[in-house]
């Protein structure tokens, strides 16, 4: 029983072996082994994410990118302030995120910017996404007069 053990197989590749026995008597010929193509992993999740406000209606949001696995990019959801729950991004400058991308800007309706919007991300490859990041609490405009709608006189 001969085992061979290799840790240097990466992810989406694949290996072909050529396996030979000799002894004595001379030389097997050679069987072919073909290993993979191994399966891609699920990334691990995008940590570190922050958030800054930037008045009146923007908030900043960066990230560190996974520790481990291969990505293709990312998703980032929001929860909007009248609202429990969380929505993936589909417009603007964070909606279709690059894997080497680790930041945008989010523009949010001038009317909520005095309140709380929540924030994670995800990593995705094409085996899906990861867990979610740490999730971020963010006021875009502290200071920004409240809207009130006036009667017109």
């Amino acid at each position: 029983d001969q085992r061979f053990y290799t840790d240097s197989i990466g992810e989406q590749t694949t290996h072909t072996y050529y396996i030979q026995a000799y002894n004595q008597f001379g030389i097997t010929d050679s069987d072919v082994i073909t290993v993979g193509p191994t399966p891609l992993c699920l990334p691990s999740e995008p940590f570190n994410l922050r958030a800054t406000g930037l008045c009146p209606d923007k908030v900043n949001l960066s990230w560190q990118p996974p520790s481990f696995g291969t990505i293709d990019g990312y998703k980032l959801y929001r929860q909007d302030p009248a609202s429990i729950f969380f929505n993936l991004i589909t417009t603007g400058d964070c909606s279709s995120l690059p894997a080497n991308e680790t930041s945008c800007q989010d523009q949010v309706l001038l009317s909520l910017a005095t309140r709380a919007f929540r924030y994670y991300i995800k990593a995705l490859n094409s085996t899906g996404e990861s867990s979610a990041s740490n999730e971020v609490s963010v006021i875009p405009c502290r200071n920004l007069p409240e809207w009130r709608e006036i009667a017109p006189f």
